[in-house]
């Protein structure tokens, strides 16, 4: 009896070994997350490389998800497609409009490294996240052999679980989501390249209440995103520093953006030079303009000790005239 019952406990020992060197398997705990009590995810990076896919050809990459509250939470990863919305800023991106431009979300498929998926359903993957736990959100892009030539978008969201997903029924809390982007070139026989400057903006000769402001509006109207370069330079005329500000911005298959500069510096009175770069796809368009900045206060002065100083001359004309 007692070599069965040491028997029994050496079994229970291997046991308790075997599951404790599974746990770190499946489940990333990082001492260096911060831990608060709201309860958020974060992720990182934040988009992906820019790939060239080729048709029939798989892509694949990956990012981490931390999470630093206190509570355990169910979340889920899913694709969704992306596009820059209405708004010419591309102030806010517009998640569930699809297009030729996000058939990527069709080719994706989702796995996870370091956390167990608890269930896929409806193209999600559900798992659960515990207290500094950490894992990677994969995912795998299989082109089609006939894919569209041109840019493709996607976001891969990973969303805290309502209630109602997880009890069946009852109040929805407030979700949490985070993005992740995904913005690739499919090498197809449409790709194409195409835009041009529509518009640069520049104030007047007069500006009454400052800043200084310019905007160029670019529009891409080819299958492929690309890179507008935009340069702004201030030179002041009476002296002073140059300004010079120069900035990247991507302009997505055929849409038309944007681009705003404000100098936040730009003093009450001053005469300056405003010139506007804008180079896309190799081709540069150029607005100069002068302007002078001065207050509608200073005018009037002006303007009235002008008419003063008419007056006085006149009268002293008079005056003398008289006097003869």
């Amino acid at each position: 009896m007692g070599r069965r019952k040491s028997t029994i406990l050496v079994s229970l020992a291997m046991i308790g070994v075997a599951l404790v060197s599974i746990v770190p398997v499946l489940a990333r705990i990082n001492e260096n997350i911060v831990i608060n009590n709201d309860v958020g995810i974060a992720i990182s990076p934040m988009l992906n490389d820019r790939m060239k896919l080729e048709p029939g050809g798989v892509a694949e990459g990956k990012f981490r998800v931390r999470y630093p509250a206190t509570e355990t939470i169910e979340v889920f990863a899913e694709v969704a497609p992306y596009a820059a919305g209405e708004s010419e800023s591309y102030e806010t991106g517009v998640f569930n409009q699809p297009s030729a431009y996000t058939k990527m979300v069709e080719w994706t498929t989702l796995d996870l490294e370091d956390c167990v998926i608890n269930k896929r359903e409806a193209g999600r993957v559900y798992f659960t996240m515990h207290q500094q736990e950490e894992c990677y959100v994969t995912y795998s892009i299989a082109v089609p052999s006939d894919a569209f030539g041109g840019s493709q978008h996607a976001a891969i969201f990973v969303q805290t679980v309502p209630s109602d997903d997880v009890e069946g029924g009852g109040a929805i809390i407030n979700a949490y989501r985070i993005g992740y982007l995904i913005k690739n070139d499919v090498d197809g026989p449409a790709a194409k390249s195409d835009g041009k400057v529509v518009e640069i903006k520049i104030p007047g000769f007069f500006l009454f209440v400052p800043p200084i402001t310019s905007s160029v509006l670019v529009e891409n109207t080819g299958s492929l995103d690309f890179e507008a370069e935009i340069k702004t330079t201030i030179k002041p005329l009476l002296g002073g520093k140059e300004v010079v500000e120069e900035k990247k911005v991507l302009v997505m298959a055929e849409t038309e953006r944007l681009t705003s500069y404000k100098w936040e510096e730009t003093p009450q009175l001053g005469l300056f030079e405003v010139k506007v770069e804008a180079t896309v796809l190799g081709k540069t368009t150029t607005l100069t303009k002068t302007v002078l900045v001065i207050p509608v206060a200073l005018i009037v002065a002006i303007i009235v000790g002008i008419l003063l100083l008419a007056l006085w001359i006149y009268f002293k004309a008079k005056k003398h005239k008289k006097s003869k």
